[in-house]
C-alpha cells in the first residue's frame, strides 16, 4: 500500500502515529487511546467529560477552565470559578466577590489599592498598579500606589506645586509647566535665578508696584504699593520709629510712647526702675532689681537686714534673727543644747559646760566632789564609793570592818585604840586587858606624887611599867586575881 506505514515481519501491518505516544494500541493505523488520553496519537490528556461542554480542555494538564457559573473538575457543577480560591465569597450571580488584596475572576491575582481608580486610570499586575501614561484628558498621566495622582506636565519644572493635574507656579514662572519666565515690568536675570524690575515696580515677578524705601526694612510692602508698617514704625517707607531707640527692647511702643516692662522705667525704657526705688538704701540695677546697701534688704530694701541673713536657720524680722528650734545666736549660727543645759551651764557649740557642782550631757545632776575620783558611783551629789575605797571623795583607802570601831584609819591601814589590836581592831586579848588595868590604877597612884616633883613622879612611872608589863603578867595569868593584888600592894 503506497503512502502508508507498514510494521510488522511481512511489513504488512500499518503503523500508528507515534505509536500511540506509548498511551494506547495501535490496530491497523488507527490508535485505542487508554483512559484519560484522547487525539490521533493518544498524546493529549483528556479532560473529565470533556469538561461537560463548559469549559476549555487544557489537553497538556488534562484539566477544564471552567466557563460561566460552572465549577468542578468537569465544570458540571454550578458555581463561581475555583470557589474563588478561599479568596472570596460566591455570590448568587455565580460570580466572586474578592476579599481586599485580590482580584480575578476566581480571585487568585493579588488584588491592587483601590483597584488602580480605574481602568481608565491603570491595571493591575501582580499586585502592583501599572499607571497609564498618558490620557485623553490629562496628557501627563497618572502615579502613585494606586494611580489616583495626576501627573502635571513636565512635574512643574520644579517651580511650582503640582495640584491635581495643574501646576500653580512661583512667580516669575507661569506656562503650563511653569517653564515661562515672566517679568510681567522687568528682565529674567539668569545669573541671579530672578528677575530684575523696572522703576518702580517690585515683586519676584515685577507685578506690583514697588514701595518707598522698601518700607526701611520695618514692614510688608503690599502689592498696592503701600507699606504696612511694624509696630513702632511709621511713614510711607516705614522710615519713622514711634518710640525711640525702639524701647530698647524693654517694652512696646503703644500709641506712639514706650510702655516698659517690668523693671525698666524712662521714655525709651532705658533705665532700670526698681521698687520703692531701693527706699534710698541701695542702687538700682539693670532688671529692676536692688543691691541693697549693708545693713538693708528686702522688697525696696525697706528693711533693716540681719547678720549672716540668719545663717538660713531663721527668719529676719525687723533686723532680729528669730531662730528656728535648734539654733540660737545673733545670727542662729550657733546649735541650741539639749534642754538648754537646764540653766546649770553655758551651750558651746552644741555642748554644755556646766556650772561647777553640775554634770550630765545636760547639766542636769548635782556633781560629787572630784567625781569620786574614778573610785565609785555619784549619785545625786553623793559618792556611793566602790568597795575598798571611802570618804567623800572616795579618794581614801578603806580599812578592814572600818577598825571595828576600835581605832582609826589611815590610808588603808588600822591605828588601833588600846587595848585593841588587829588589822581590824577587832582584838581584845585578856593579857593586853589585863596589863592596862594594872597600868591605869599604878599610875593613878602617881598623880599625887607629881607635886613633889619630876624626879619622884618619873620614878613611879618606872616602877608602874615594871610591874605591869607583859612578862610580869605571864607568872600571874590564870592565878585567879594574884596579879591585881600585887599590883594594889
Amino acid at each position: 500500500m503506497r503512502g502508508r506505514t507498514m510494521k510488522g515481519r511481512s511489513c504488512s501491518l500499518l503503523k500508528c502515529p507515534k505509536d500511540c505516544s506509548l498511551h494506547g494500541f495501535c490496530y491497523q493505523g488507527t490508535c485505542y487511546c487508554r483512559n484519560g488520553y484522547t487525539g490521533r496519537d493518544c498524546a493529549q490528556r483528556d479532560c473529565p467529560k470533556s469538561c461537560s461542554g463548559h469549559g476549555l480542555c487544557n489537553t497538556t494538564t488534562g484539566e477544564c477552565t471552567c466557563t460561566g457559573p460552572y465549577t468542578g473538575a468537569a465544570c458540571d457543577a454550578p458555581g463561581c470559578p475555583k470557589d474563588c480560591s478561599g479568596n472570596g465569597v460566591c455570590g448568587s450571580d455565580f460570580k466572586c466577590k474578592c476579599n481586599p488584596g485580590f482580584g480575578g475572576q476566581s480571585c487568585a491575582e493579588k488584588g491592587c489599592p483601590k483597584d488602580c481608580s480605574g481602568p481608565e486610570r491603570g491595571v493591575c499586575a501582580g499586585g502592583e498598579c501599572m499607571c497609564h501614561s498618558t490620557h485623553p484628558k490629562y496628557p501627563s498621566g497618572f502615579s502613585g500606589l494606586d494611580c489616583s495622582v495626576i501627573n502635571c506636565p513636565a512635574n512643574c519644572n520644579g517651580h511650582g506645586d503640582c495640584v491635581n493635574g495643574t501646576c500653580l507656579c512661583d512667580k516669575p514662572f507661569d506656562g503650563l509647566d511653569c517653564g515661562v519666565r515672566n517679568c510681567t515690568h522687568g528682565a529674567y536675570n539668569y545669573a541671579k535665578g530672578k528677575c530684575d524690575c523696572d522703576e518702580g515696580w517690585a515683586g519676584a515677578a515685577c507685578d506690583h508696584i514697588a514701595c518707598p524705601h522698601s518700607c526701611s526694612n520695618h514692614g510688608e510692602c503690599l502689592e498696592t504699593g503701600y507699606c504696612l508698617c511694624d509696630e513702632g514704625f511709621t511713614g510711607a517707607g516705614c522710615e519713622i520709629e514711634l518710640c525711640k531707640n525702639g524701647c530698647h527692647d524693654h517694652g512696646k511702643c503703644v500709641n506712639q510712647s514706650c510702655v516698659c516692662d517690668e523693671g525698666y522705667g524712662g521714655i525709651d525704657c532705658s533705665s532700670p526702675k526698681c521698687v520703692l526705688d531701693c527706699s534710698g538704701r541701695g542702687l538700682c540695677l539693670d532688671g529692676g532689681k536692688c543691691a541693697c546697701d549693708e545693713g538693708f534688704g528686702g522688697l525696696g530694701c525697706s528693711e533693716r537686714s540681719c547678720p549672716k541673713d540668719c545663717s538660713n536657720n531663721g527668719a529676719c524680722l525687723n533686723g532680729t534673727c528669730v531662730c528656728r528650734p535648734g539654733f540660737m545666736g545673733v545670727a542662729c549660727a550657733n546649735k541650741t543644747c539639749v534642754d538648754d543645759c537646764n540653766g546649770q551651764g553655758e551651750c558651746i557649740n552644741a555642748r554644755c559646760m556646766c556650772f561647777k557642782g553640775y554634770s550630765g550631757p545636760a547639766c542636769a545632776f548635782k556633781a560629787c566632789p572630784k567625781n569620786c575620783s574614778n573610785h565609785g558611783n555619784c549619785v545625786n551629789g553623793s559618792c556611793a564609793c566602790d568597795s575598798g575605797f571611802t570618804g567623800r571623795d572616795c579618794n581614801s583607802k578603806a580599812c578592814p570592818k572600818n577598825c571595828s570601831g576600835h581605832g582609826a584609819c589611815v590610808d588603808g591601814v588600822c591605828n588601833c585604840a588600846r587595848p585593841y589590836q588587829g588589822e581590824a581592831c577587832d582584838d581584845d586579848n585578856q593579857r593586853a586587858s589585863a596589863a592596862m588595868r594594872c597600868a591605869d590604877r599604878c599610875l593613878s597612884k602617881c598623880r599625887p606624887v607629881k607635886a613633889q616633883g619630876t624626879k619622884a613622879y618619873s620614878k613611879c612611872y618606872t616602877d608602874c611599867h615594871v610591874a605591869c608589863t607583859p612578862e610580869f603578867m605571864k607568872d600571874v595569868v590564870g592565878t585567879s586575881g594574884s596579879s591585881e593584888a600585887a599590883s594594889d600592894e
